[in-house]
Formats: C-alpha cells, structure tokens, sequence
C-alpha cells in the first residue's frame, strides 16, 4: 500500500498536531509511571548493571567493582592489573544508560542508583510513544492510537518493567521502531523502501547488542518483512506455520529434555542455553504459577 507525502517529504501521518500529541501522551506516560517508582532493587543482576554503568560513567569501561563482593574472582591473571570480570549485559544498554549516572554525579543532593534507575520509565514511555506512531501508519484513528499506547504503558507488564532496571525495555524501544520503519518499507515506493530496510536492520543490530533476546523476535520480524503479495499465497502462510511450530517444538524440547538439551550444547559454537532443570523450575515459577 503506498503512501501520500507531504512537500517536505513527511508521510501524511505526521502532522504538527499529531507531534505535539505524541510529546504530551510520552510526558503524560512518565509522570504516571513516576507515581510508582520506588527505586528498589528487584534482583542482584540489576545492582550489576548498575556497577557496569557506574564503570563505564567513571573509568570506560564495564567492569563490575562496586559489587565484586558478590562474586569474588578465582585467580589474578597477569595480563590484567585489575582481577575484575565484565558485566554480563550487553554493551548497549550500558553506553544508554551511563549519561544518567554522569549526569547524575554533577547534580549535588541526588542519589545515583536512584538517578540511573529512572531510565527505563522513560525506555517504556517511548516504546508506547513508538506504538502511538505505528498504529497511525497502520491507518487506526488517533483516539485507536492514543488508546493502544496508553494500555501498553498502564495495563500490561510494561508497567512493572519501568520500575526496573532491566535491558529488556531498551531493546523493545528499538525493536518497536525497526517494526514502524519495516512497515514505511511496505508503503513506500522501490528505491526509498531500500533505505527504510536498511536503517530497520541497523535498529535491531542496535536491539541485539541491548538484549541478546532479541533472536526470539526474528520469526516475527521476518514476518513482518514478507511482501504481502508473497504471503497472500497459501502455500507461503502453511509453509511459515509449520516452520513456526517445528522450531516452537524444538526450542520446547530442548528446554526440557535432557538429551537434546546435551545434544545442543555440544553442537552449538556457543552455549546459549540454560540447564533444564532451572528452565522448568523458571517457568513454573515465575510463568505458570498462580502465585
């Protein structure tokens, strides 16, 4: 479906109007989840990232310092002066989160994990900033538009993860946008289209080094970049379902079973998988349980 433009090369979806309500629904979206905020910590891993950015603020880097007592290293090797280890998140979120904390250290009378912990309220107000703008190139209403992100924000797990201080909204910022900028692909003529895909993948790559996670999201996104002339076809859409379900299958038993959990650890280059007791203790308990 192609779209109209506007003299300055804008889509029509993109007025003065629609700009201001997109500034006032991310600022609106903030201060009603700043009325939570509470500033706690969730689980250690989040008091890690913190010392990972602290690091990278202070010293560049994203050694873990602050909370080495956590963990203490096994040996001193000498190539290293320092026996600290790396953060285990991924570098992104750690340079996106840092100018909080330096920003942070200037400002006499404010605390710093206080400080850095506010960046996911704002990660989580742009993904339903993003959503805004996604559900307006779709062609919904404003009101449709204004409904949808406001419900992402106040009523679904995004509201429990902007009290944290977890990678997993950063990288749903940047996925989010790759999706609006795949769906200007579809409605732009050839030559433009190129570029817009272009710049969807630079934004995963962007996703990925914020949150490896992001692999569970390419079924979707291949999805998403399927023309729709090609998935009009019957033999396309049986062909994705069998695909989706036979890695669903596998990804499943791989969790569970002991032998084909083994058996990927050995055949994968990296070990990308959790022990499958911890996977089924996990999901029983923070999925499946009522409680």
């Amino acid at each position: 479906m192609a779209t109209s433009f506007a003299s300055n090369g804008t889509p029509h979806w993109v007025t003065r109007r629609r700009i201001t309500l997109w500034v006032l629904l991310v600022v609106g979206l903030m201060s009603a989840t700043m009325l939570t905020y509470n500033g706690q910590l969730e689980i250690a891993d989040q008091m890690q990232y913190f010392d990972a950015v602290s690091s990278q603020a202070r010293f560049s880097d994203h050694k873990i310092d602050l909370a080495l007592w956590e963990r203490l290293p096994l040996d001193f090797p000498r190539r290293d002066p320092l026996p600290l280890r790396p953060t285990i998140a991924e570098p992104g979120f750690i340079l996106a989160a840092a100018p909080l904390h330096w920003l942070a250290e200037r400002i006499p009378g404010i605390g710093l994990v206080h400080t850095t912990f506010l960046f996911n309220i704002a990660a989580c107000a742009l993904i339903s900033g993003v959503v805004f703008w996604y559900a307006l190139a779709l062609g919904f209403s404003e009101r449709v538009a204004v409904l949808g992100a406001v419900s992402l924000s106040l009523l679904t797990i995004m509201l429990p993860y902007s009290q944290t201080f977890f990678r997993e909204p950063l990288m749903m910022l940047w996925l989010s946008l790759a999706a609006v900028y795949i769906e200007r692909a579809q409605q732009v003529a050839r030559p433009p289209a190129f570029l817009y895909i272009a710049f969807a993948l630079l934004l995963l790559w962007v996703a990925f080094m914020s949150k490896d996670a992001l692999l569970l999201a390419l079924p979707g996104i291949a999805v998403l970049l399927t023309p729709d002339a090609l998935w009009r076809r019957r033999f396309v859409r049986r062909g994705a379902a069998l695909l989706l379900f036979t890695l669903g299958a596998a990804a499943i038993m791989m969790a569970f079973t002991d032998v084909l959990s083994g058996l990927s650890r050995r055949t994968l280059p990296i070990d990308l998988l959790f022990d499958p007791e911890y996977t089924r203790t996990a999901l029983h308990t923070y999925v499946f349980s009522p409680g």
